[in-house]
């Protein structure tokens, strides 16, 4: 269920498909994947929308959220 409501979000939001793969990670490896996006010198803000909004989607199904 929480794969199909965030794959629905994302296939109609294209910027937000590029992010898609912290679906299928661990909460460490998603951890260490935000940061590095967040620190993405060429794009800053690009990704911090869509990562926002994948976060909010696990907070719902998830008691224990991901880190920023």
């Amino acid at each position: 269920m929480k794969s199909t409501k965030v794959l629905s979000i994302l296939g109609t939001r294209p910027q937000f498909i590029k992010s898609a793969p912290l679906i299928h990670m661990t909460k460490k490896d998603s951890d260490i994947d935000i940061q590095r996006r967040l620190k993405d010198k060429n794009n800053p803000f690009g990704d911090r929308k869509a990562l926002g909004k994948i976060l909010s989607i696990f907070k719902e199904f998830d008691p224990c959220p991901l880190k920023r």
